[in-house]
């Protein structure tokens, strides 16, 4: 299939620069999946027009030809515009996972919207700007269809592949020229057949990976064992794969005109495990996502920007298991002592974003911390101050460390809160009510220590 001059010089120059851009992350980072053809056509085109073969044709409103071109895009323009977004071709089972699933649903998703702005147009008898819009939702199905397509892939969803780099790109190779036509690999394709359309675009995705995952021991052993060919195992296999990820993908397609396939709503909690850290020390920040009934939801991928001490961030990203559970690890660097350090944390769940920033603070290792009450003695009805105070090992104040007091009476507990000041002291204040015995215990947390400390108190 022939390109515009223009686009094809435009991609020879992306793809120049994606060898830089790929090779500057790290040699742990898979290569392209699947072969492109650069912007000719390639496995990934194939695998789309499977697919459509699958649903008996395209939808009315696809531009085939728009879809087919953008089928190389996130390996020769997205990944060159930001190399980290390699981990939207992967769905592994364990380890960072990878973000597929959710690069489906965000492509999936914004599809529907251009198809709604194209029919609304369609319907104001704008036919240049509705055409414009089914483009736009056509080029957004060939986004989506490479990275489904990589989750057939099994060295995209196996996390031994990691391993095995030279032996996933060779296998490529080979499949590459099999598939540089649609009616490529007659045994590989699947005839029309009725489908129902996804109602839960991420699950697919996340199920197409599974199947392609568990043929990868066995694909891989005969692949290194008849090196440069597929022998029937392996062309078998490859087959199955195949057909698998045609099906899948039909039922995504198809659900872009149901806009049905969203899935159910994410609900997200994420703690920090400590917000008053020393430096040099791991910070964890964990995530767990559930729909609204409280069911875990897998593959939610989340990217952290962590702050470097030296300035400017370094993004990460982790998806949740199958228990819903994500984490994010890294060493706190030599921050300024007792400065919030904000840490943004996202998800994109279709088109909505969800952010869910969290936050630590560098803070030393006390020297003492201490606390008192005044007066000792007090009378019902009297105002009692608690004084505590932190400073470090250098006799300095330590500021905007939490301080919880917790006033105990015997019969009831009170907890009231404060933070210090410059010179490292809390306050908190109480209105003594009955008579007897009081105890006040303040404690806080500095340097990845906890601390606490009790005076008390007579009240006639």
């Amino acid at each position: 299939m022939h390109r515009p001059r223009q686009r094809l010089h435009r991609l020879a120059v992306a793809a120049a620069l994606l060898v830089l851009a790929v090779g500057s992350v790290g040699s742990a980072q898979p290569v392209a999946a699947w072969s492109n053809n650069a912007d000719d056509y390639g496995t990934h085109d194939w695998i789309l027009d499977q697919a459509l073969r699958v649903m008996g044709g395209a939808p009315a409103w696809m531009n085939v030809r728009v879809a087919l071109e953008a089928t190389d895009d996130p390996d020769t323009i997205e990944r060159v515009q930001d190399a980290r977004l390699v981990m939207y071709h992967v769905y592994r089972e364990k380890g960072r996972r990878g973000g597929a699933p959710d690069a489906v649903l965000m492509r999936y998703a914004q599809a529907i919207d251009a198809v709604a702005e194209g029919d609304r147009l369609a319907g104001e008898g704008d036919a240049t700007g509705a055409r414009a819009s089914y483009d736009e939702a056509s080029r957004l199905v060939g986004l989506l269809a490479h990275y489904e397509g990589d989750l057939a892939q099994p060295f995209h969803t196996a996390y031994a592949a990691l391993d095995y780099e030279q032996l996933h790109e060779s296998y490529e190779h080979i499949v590459g020229p099999l598939t540089r036509s649609a009616t490529d690999m007659p045994s590989w394709q699947t005839p029309a057949h009725p489908i129902t359309p996804s109602t839960d675009v991420r699950r697919t995705a996340i199920r197409t990976a599974a199947y392609s995952r568990g043929f990868f021991t066995d694909l891989k052993n005969h692949l290194a064992a008849h090196p440069g060919t597929l022998d029937a195992r392996a062309k078998e296999i490859t087959g199955l794969v195949l057909r698998r990820v045609a099906d899948d993908l039909a039922t995504i397609i198809a659900a872009i005109g149901t806009k049905g396939g969203y899935g159910p709503d994410v609900r997200v909690s994420m703690s920090m495990r400590d917000h008053y850290i020393a430096a040099g020390r791991g910070e964890y920040i964990s995530i767990h996502a559930t729909d609204p009934a409280g069911h875990p939801l897998e593959g939610v991928e989340f990217f952290a920007d962590v702050p470097k001490a030296g300035g400017g961030t370094d993004r990460v990203a982790w998806a949740t298991d199958a228990s819903g559970d994500a984490h994010f690890y890294f060493v706190v660097g030599a921050f300024p002592r007792s400065t919030r350090i904000n840490v943004p944390v996202v998800a994109t769940e279709g088109t909505t974003v969800i952010s869910r920033p969290q936050w630590f603070m560098v803070t030393p290792v006390l020297g003492t911390f201490k606390v008192s009450a005044t007066p000792t003695k007090a009378v019902v009805g009297q105002v009692v101050q608690a004084r505590a105070v932190a400073r470090d090992r250098s006799g300095r104040g330590v500021r905007n460390l939490a301080v919880t007091f917790s006033w105990n009476d015997g019969t009831t507990i009170v907890k009231t809160s404060a933070t210090t000041n410059k010179d490292g002291v809390a306050v908190s204040s109480r209105t003594i009510s009955k008579a007897g015995s009081v105890t006040v215990t303040a404690r806080t947390r500095s340097g990845s220590t906890g601390y606490t400390k009790a005076a008390s108190f007579a009240v006639h």
